[in-house]
């Protein structure tokens, strides 16, 4: 769970859960999509969450193999055979010399049933545990991709709120351009006046044109997890907007919100229980097995004439000597469980880092954001200083220029830093357990 709070996993894990069917549904159908929806589309058509319910399912008939271990066993057979010669003497009977030909038939049912075998029982234990330990990863798995996906939505927003802010960039390089002209025409401004507008007014076009190709491929993105058919024509319903979370936990209720949240402590504690189980099983095998068979049925020379047959018995078997191999189970078992044991320690301590970094960073975005809009406040004042002061001549347009520039790397920090603030609120929720309940404020 750790890698999945690094900026840089975003693109990898969008992309690996990004294969998915398109649904069965006419696309003008879809105009408007909040995260709440594209959860729920995600949730039941990305491949990862169906492969992890199809895993489900695998170990639920594991375990039935182990149930079918320890319930009886019936069988059926029939058979008739014509034997042209037999010798007696490689039987037993020196005397008896060859006989035959002759036919055989028997027909009966045959039956065993397991009274006591430790090594089954465990088995059967292990099968429930780990049955269990496959729907505890389903969901997990399915906690994940809902953490993606709102991290997809995210960035989609994002994307989108750059390109808006790149084509007001681009609008406002080219009103500029058009004064510099008017200026230039009128004498008000020199040669090299205009130029510098021009070349600001080809860079703005530049970075919009980037800015469309990101938030195609950012909608794309978005599209792939979801299972939206590609190229549909979607509004994204829920904003950025900037809110302070109500209830925010304090950070000791916050590790102990995550201890019992978190599904991979949950899995860790599964699977320490699993092995153990599986020590047992190992163990067991140094204890006898005791069977019980039987059948019944007809045998004879034909089927018109097969006398009733039948027959009982009990078995115990127990290992004297089998070359150390149980003790080598019983060995490797033993070092499996010591493992899940280590791996389950650094599991919890994953978790209180986590939770330790998710609140660190949810708290230094959220003042960032408070600074970034202060920054586009004054960079907004600023400009309209310059344009001011360029228009009546008292300066040239490098200082217009400048407060312009400022201006755009102003709007484009005030909406990363919106988008890192709501991506640090996944992270929160996400260290708590609780990804299922983060959500965004409706577009206005």
């Amino acid at each position: 769970m750790r890698n999945f709070f690094k900026n840089g996993f975003l693109c990898a894990l969008v992309l690996c859960l990004s294969a998915v069917p398109a649904p069965a549904f006419a696309a003008e159908g879809v105009t408007h999509l909040s995260l709440r929806q594209a959860v729920e589309m995600a949730l039941k058509n990305n491949p990862e969450a169906l492969i992890a319910q199809e895993r489900v399912s695998e170990s639920g008939a594991r375990k039935l193999r182990a149930i079918s271990a320890l319930l009886p066993h019936l069988f059926g057979a029939v058979s008739e055979e014509r034997i042209w010669k037999e010798n007696l003497a490689a039987l037993g009977f020196p005397e008896g010399g060859l006989i035959g030909p002759f036919n055989t038939f028997d027909a009966r049912i045959e039956g065993a049933f397991t009274l006591f075998d430790a090594n089954a029982s465990e088995l059967l234990r292990v099968g429930i545990t780990e049955e269990r330990i496959a729907a505890l990863e389903s969901e997990y798995a399915k906690e994940q991709l809902t953490a993606a996906t709102a991290l997809a939505y995210i960035d989609a927003l994002k994307s989108f709120g750059e390109l808006k802010a790149a084509t007001a960039d681009f609008s406002l390089a080219r009103r500029l351009e058009l004064e510099a002209q008017h200026q230039h025409d009128s004498g008000f401004a020199t040669h090299v006046d205009l130029v510098r507008a021009q070349t600001r007014s080809a860079d703005q076009s530049l970075k919009l044109q980037k800015a469309r190709l990101d938030f195609f491929q950012s909608r794309l993105q978005l599209e792939r997890v979801t299972g939206l058919p590609l190229g549909i024509r979607i509004r994204l319903s829920d904003s950025l907007n900037f809110f302070r979370e109500n209830k925010i936990p304090s950070r000791d209720e916050a590790f102990e919100i995550a201890r019992k949240n978190r599904l991979e402590l949950q899995i860790a504690d599964k699977k320490i229980r699993s092995s153990g189980q599986r020590l047992g099983a190992a163990k067991a095998e140094l204890l006898p097995k005791v069977d019980v068979n039987g059948s019944y049925g007809l045998s004879g020379l034909s089927p018109s004439d097969a006398p009733v047959a039948s027959q009982a018995g009990i078995e115990v078997k127990m290992p004297l000597f089998d070359g150390g191999g149980v003790q080598a189970d019983i060995q490797e078992s033993a070092s499996r469980k010591r493992q899940q044991e280590i791996a389950s320690n650094d599991t919890e301590r994953n978790v209180e880092e986590d939770v330790f970094l998710a609140f660190r960073r949810f708290d230094i975005e959220g003042e960032a954001v408070v600074t970034a809009e202060k920054a586009l406040s004054l960079a907004q004042q600023q400009l309209g200083l310059s344009k001011n002061r360029f228009s009546t001549g008292v300066s040239n347009n490098i200082e217009l220029l400048t407060a312009q520039a400022e201006l755009a790397d102003a709007r484009q920090a005030y909406i990363s830093t919106l988008a890192r603030y709501h991506m640090a609120r996944v992270n929160l929720y996400a260290s708590l357990g609780q990804t299922n309940l983060f959500y965004l404020e409706k577009a206005k």
